[in-house]
């Protein structure tokens, strides 16, 4: 899943799992104990991407790329 931010703008991005509302990143750093998932982000890219290695059919469901900048904007995936 890939989002991708306004150019030239910093912002914070939280991967968020809709089914429990688990919070799995922020920013470059994963919240969660299972190490499937990380967020990829090159330095100066506009492209924040989940990365959901091994995907299994418990993953089925909407996750939500939450950017920290005002107003609030979310992306539903």
């Amino acid at each position: 899943m890939i989002f991708k931010t306004p150019h030239h703008v910093k912002v914070e991005i939280t991967w968020v799992r809709r089914r429990d509302w688990h919070i799995l990143t922020s920013g470059m750093f994963t919240y969660t104990n299972d190490e499937r998932f990380q967020v990829l982000h090159a330095e100066g890219s506009d492209d924040w991407t989940l990365q959901i290695k091994y995907v299994q059919k418990r993953d089925n469901g909407t996750y939500e790329c939450q950017v920290s900048s005002k107003p609030y904007k979310d992306n539903k995936l």
